[in-house]
């Protein structure tokens, strides 16, 4: 045991903390009235608070100038900057690890020549610790090697020292990639700890047993021992442990394609971090996560409020990276969130980003800054912006991915000129990058690019080629089929509702122009409801007994490697110093094969599974046969219009454009305004009665203009038929059954029922 391990006497302690609670300005009046207090054991007894204080706790770094001031007083003690330096380490370690690696180098010398060799062997054990997690795993190897002889020589008095450094070294071994080695000294490590019944140490050793678990692809192992030690850690109080468990948790479950479950680990960890004003690093690690899963989902006002805490949190405490990207993040939010407002508010967090980029000389921020700058622009619709930022050079222009996006974006600024001035020359330049990055994405299984380029591609000759923007948007919809059959049942539940983009609808309007109704109405079905038919058709995904047992060997094995991968790039990124480390994804030929295996894996079990799509895509007929309606009504907003389909049980289909939606808007809203005014003066029921005739007079001439917009040109059949109804979008708050005729509510003319889409009389019968 090392003499500083000897807690200090408590009322030199008392005065010690007296000193370390004085105002700066008072320190020199202080000393002076206390002249024993100018000691190495001052200094000691100031590392010993260090030491209790929580691990991120910024008033170390307080305690450890007064450390250094008392040592500067000091010259002729050999010790006494040593061990002030060697606080100032324990102090910066969770808050600024280079610094800590350049306290404890200065203050090695010292314990070298003069200091206790035990003391100078834990000094490289913590510098082991930040070779590791810095990525200098020579330095740290030499560290270890240094270390070792000394702590044995020490004896079993330095048996926690020796657990310690056996730990550090372990997770330099998991850090440098040698996770065999790593996972052998982390179940001797947590033997070792239950000997000496260091709890906390036997927790921290089985979560590193289970990070190194998941670096080498045995997942489900690795996320048994975590949620167990998160139990026996909870039990015991060791909220801390609690809290890392809880982020480590929720990341390797977003890899397994559980993000309903990761979020609620993410937002446990965020809730105990802050509980514990811990570690400022982490803290903004986890909100980080959860921004970035939120926005994946969909959920931008979600996405933008824990982007907006992490920034705040990351560049109070100087985490500058972090912050940038946690900038970047909440821009992207904005943008995609939409609105003036927004769209202001996204500018300005890129300029403070690049501001904070240009100052520190991050490449990777100031080139993700540059693009957004450009999406943005195009957002906005300004293309002159757009094409501004263009112009000025890529960095990074090794990344062919990156270039490829680059390419994208000047495709989408010239077809955004094309649409403003007719000017066909930009058109041109437009379908020629478009099919650029086409040829590229295709022969390098990009699927986001690919579906963007064909996206760009078939609104580009829209409205002028019809025929040829039909084939690129119906390529489109097979793509987004394709992908959304990967989804897990949770992604599915997560963000089925957010798969609809703008291509169907604009298919929509092209098939309603050609009066192809059958085509538009299966392709009506598949936007608004093929998601949910998958989701209703995989609830029971363990029911595998179509599926052949090889398929289901290899999607296990290509899944477990997959998620394995991602797991090893989200641990190996995650320094603060790793500015690039969202590149590792991108180029990382392990990661494409596998994804690309999985996709084809997906693909081919979901011909095992329920033929639903054969009815949706090609006889929709045999679908209508079976409902009990006389007539389907399904609606789709497509934005500038309202496209409505009429379908029989004979099969018969007839497609209707009906007027903007502004008029649609403007009686929604007096409808809403008359019916609120009815709730609220409605109180008590007499009045209600009294101006019951005065109210409905009212509201009779809205509800007849709804049935001449909506009903009316559809040709309605006889009196006493039953409706199908399935609206879209805000079409769902207009009460069709109050709809007015000039002498009847629809209600009294037919029965009527509403259905989410036409879609779902594929769905599998509910459970007995």
């Amino acid at each position: 045991m090392s003499s500083l391990d000897i807690p200090p006497d408590d009322a030199f302690l008392t005065e010690v903390r007296a000193f370390l609670a004085c105002p700066t300005n008072q320190m020199e009046a202080w000393l002076a009235n206390h002249p024993h207090l100018v000691s190495r054991a001052c200094i000691s007894a100031i590392k010993h608070e260090v030491d209790n204080l929580k691990l991120s706790d910024p008033v170390g770094r307080a305690y450890a100038e007064r450390a250094m001031l008392i040592a500067s007083a000091l010259p002729d003690d050999p010790l006494a900057l040593p061990l002030a330096l060697w606080t100032k380490g324990n102090a910066e370690m969770y808050l600024a690890q280079q610094a800590a690696i350049e306290s404890y180098e200065q203050a090695l010398p010292g314990y070298r020549t003069a200091g206790d060799p035990l003391d100078y062997a834990r000094i490289l054990s913590n510098l082991l610790f930040l070779f590791a997690d810095s990525g200098y795993f020579d330095q740290g190897e030499a560290a270890y090697q240094e270390a070792r002889p000394l702590i044995l020589a020490a004896g079993e008095n330095a048996a926690r020292y020796d657990l310690f450094l056996e730990m550090n070294y372990a997770w330099l071994l998991h850090c440098r990639g040698d996770y065999l080695k790593a996972l052998e000294l982390h179940d001797r490590n947590t033997q070792l700890a239950e000997q000496l019944e260091d709890e906390i140490s036997a927790y921290e050793s089985r979560v590193n047993q289970a990070l190194t678990l998941g670096m080498l692809g045995r997942l489900d192992e690795g996320l048994a021992i975590l949620l167990q030690q998160h139990q026996a850690a909870q039990q015991h109080g060791e909220h801390l442990t609690v809290a890392r468990i809880e982020m480590d948790l929720g990341m390797l479950l977003t890899r397994l394609g559980q993000p309903g479950a990761a979020l609620r680990h993410f937002s446990a960890a965020r809730q105990h971090f802050h509980s514990l004003d811990e570690n400022h690093q982490e803290i903004g690690s986890v909100l980080l996560y959860e921004a970035e899963l939120l926005a994946v989902l969909g959920a931008q006002r979600e996405a933008r409020r824990s982007y907006t805490q992490a920034h705040l949190r990351l560049k109070e405490h100087g985490l500058d990276p972090y912050a940038v990207e946690a900038s970047i993040g909440q821009a992207v939010a904005n943008r995609l969130s939409g609105g003036p407002r927004e769209y202001q508010q996204a500018a300005r967090l890129l300029d403070d980003a690049e501001k904070c980029c240009q100052q520190h000389g991050y490449v990777w921020g100031t080139m993700q800054i540059h693009l957004e700058r450009v999406e943005l622009s195009l957002a906005q619709q300004d293309s002159s912006a757009a094409f501004s930022w263009l112009q000025k050079p890529l960095t990074l222009v090794e990344s062919h991915d990156l270039q490829a996006r680059w390419q994208i974006l000047r495709a989408d600024a010239h077809a955004l000129h094309y649409t403003r001035t007719g000017d066909i020359q930009q058109q041109s330049a437009a379908q020629q990058n478009y099919q650029q990055v086409l040829t590229y994405a295709q022969s390098h299984h990009q699927r986001w690019l690919e579906r963007r380029a064909l996206a760009g591609l078939g609104k580009l000759v829209y409205p002028d080629h019809p025929a040829v923007a039909r084939h690129y948007f119906t390529q489109v919809m097979e793509h987004d089929d394709l992908t959304r059959r990967t989804l897990t049942v949770e992604e599915l539940k997560a963000s089925f509702q957010h798969q609809v983009s703008e291509v169907p609808l604009l298919l929509v309007e092209l098939l309603a122009d050609q009066q192809q109704a059958a085509q538009a109405l299966t392709t009506m079905w598949r936007t608004k409801g093929a998601a949910l038919l998958d989701l209703f058709h995989r609830q029971d995904e363990d029911n595998t007994s179509r599926i052949p047992l090889d398929v289901q060997t290899e999607l296990s094995r290509v899944r477990q490697q997959l998620a394995a991968r991602r797991w090893q790039i989200a641990r190996e990124s995650t320094g603060v110093e790793n500015e690039q480390r969202h590149q590792r994804e991108i180029h990382d030929a392990t990661l494409q094969a596998l994804e690309k295996r999985w996709f084809e894996l997906r693909c081919q079990r979901t011909q095992y599974w329920s033929d639903h799509d054969q009815h949706l895509l090609h006889t929709p007929a045999d679908l209508l046969s079976q409902m009990d309606a006389d007539l389907l009504i399904e609606y789709l907003h497509c934005g500038r219009v309202v496209v409505a389909v009429c379908a029989d049980r004979s099969g018969q289909c007839r497609v209707v454009r009906l007027p903007g939606t502004s008029r649609l808007h403007r009686i929604l809203s007096q409808l809403n305004l008359k019916f609120t005014s009815v709730v609220v003066n409605g109180a008590p029921p007499e009045k209600r009665l009294q101006h019951h005739d005065e109210w409905i007079a009212e509201c009779l001439p809205l509800l007849e203009r709804c049935y001449h917009l909506l009903l009316e040109p559809l040709e309605l059949p006889p009196d006493g038929a039953r409706l199908l109804i399935s609206p879209h979008d805000y079409l769902h708050l207009f009460p069709f059954a109050a709809f007015w005729d000039g002498r009847q509510y629809m209600v009294e003319r037919y029965d009527i029922e509403m259905i989410l889409s036409g879609a779902l009389l594929a769905a599998p019968p509910p459970p007995p």
